[in-house]
């Protein structure tokens, strides 16, 4: 999530936020992503937000800049400004609002792939961009040298076929998509409980069906109440809760939750937040098997 002072990026709240987040064990973080409110923020910001990832990180994990736009041309200046910025990968939505054809969306990701030198994850949400990939493309994009990888729906990206890696792209889908193929996900509740969501991941990872369904139980009601507001306010709201030095405004348009919803996830929080608490200790015993 991308923490704001006034106009500006609040820079210290981020990067204590990635420091902690890789702490608790996540597997890489994802800058101006639908969390990180990437699209109210300038090319400038976007740069920052990786720098400021990759110097909080040190190496500890893997920072992948979301860089997708409706036009190739900026994607491939966004992307390549990431790589700049020190990026180890690249998160790219398809191209959305002009809802170009299947084959415009395979010339536009291997423009970028050719220009662009960093390994590249396509990331499909129809919901969003107005237009969906279709099994004959997404086979094709697989084997484009510099794909490295889908996020999205695991059924609709069932033409991978084993040959690249594919993650699920929503919290309340974890096991289904486990369980269809997907190796992990990204994680918008991760940034609220990261060793809740981690540990969902490894039991889904071990086949552990009994602890995955007490796991996304426990998170279905906050999942539930998050839907009820436009992503990520409401998340956002709850982690200003938990961290002092972290301001849960959003950037216009996107504005504070209710105060209905406000008050649905100060109750929510205690009891999640008393059940995260725990999970250091039961985690560390989880290292060593298969990580999302």
């Amino acid at each position: 999530m991308t923490p704001f002072k006034g106009a500006s990026i609040d820079e210290n709240a981020f990067s204590a936020l990635v420091a902690d987040l890789i702490e608790a064990g996540v597997d890489g973080i994802v800058t101006a992503g639908l969390a990180g409110e990437g699209s109210t923020l300038s090319e400038a910001e976007r740069e920052r937000l990786v720098a400021l990832a990759v110097e909080a990180s040190g190496g500890r994990c893997p920072v992948v800049a979301a860089s997708g736009s409706n036009a190739t041309g900026q994607t491939i200046a966004w992307s390549l400004a990431a790589r700049r910025a020190g990026a180890d990968a690249l998160l790219i939505t398809v191209p959305y609002y002009n809802r170009p054809s299947q084959h415009g969306i395979l010339l536009h990701f291997t423009a970028i792939a050719e220009v662009v030198d960093l390994p590249i994850l396509v990331h499909d949400m129809p919901d969003r961009t107005g237009v969906a990939l279709d099994p004959q493309t997404i086979s094709k994009l697989a084997g484009v040298n510099g794909i490295a990888g889908f996020v999205g729906k695991p059924a609709t990206l069932a033409a991978v076929n084993g040959r690249t890696t594919v993650l699920g792209a929503d919290d309340g889908d974890v096991p289904a998509a486990h369980f269809t193929g997907c190796g992990g996900g990204l994680s918008l509740l991760a940034n609220l409980l990261p060793r809740t969501v981690r540990l969902l991941h490894f039991a889904c990872g071990r086949g552990d069906l009994a602890q995955a369904r007490a796991v996304q139980n426990r998170l279905q009601p906050l999942l539930d109440a998050a839907r009820g507001e436009p992503e990520p306010t409401l998340v956002k709201a709850a982690l200003s809760c938990l961290r002092e030095d972290f301001d849960g405004r959003p950037r216009l348009p996107l504005i504070r939750p209710s105060p209905d919803s406000l008050l649905q996830i100060e109750l929510l929080l205690a009891e999640l937040a008393s059940f995260e608490a725990t999970l250091p200790q039961a985690l560390a015993a989880s290292r060593g098997e298969r990580r999302p």
